[in-house]
């Protein structure tokens, strides 16, 4: 049986957040923030585009926001 890989989570404040998101990905995210949308967590991987996950606490929805600022709920 394989390991379990457990990643401490860092708080990401917002300047820090530009770095990752795309200016499309950015437009959605402030959008999502005014209706209660949360950055959950953002996946970097080492090649290849930065996967943005955002939750929404108020019925714990899931959704992430592709590279091009399309949001799509999980």
């Amino acid at each position: 049986m394989g390991s379990i890989v457990r990643r401490k989570r860092k708080p990401l404040k917002q300047p820090v957040i530009g770095r990752y998101l795309s200016s499309d990905q950015m437009n959605t995210y402030i959008r999502l923030q005014e209706i209660g949308w949360k950055i959950y967590f953002i996946r970097k991987p080492h090649s290849g585009e930065p996967t943005v996950v955002v939750n929404n606490n108020a019925d714990t929805r899931v959704g992430v926001i592709d590279q091009n600022g399309d949001f799509t709920v999980l």
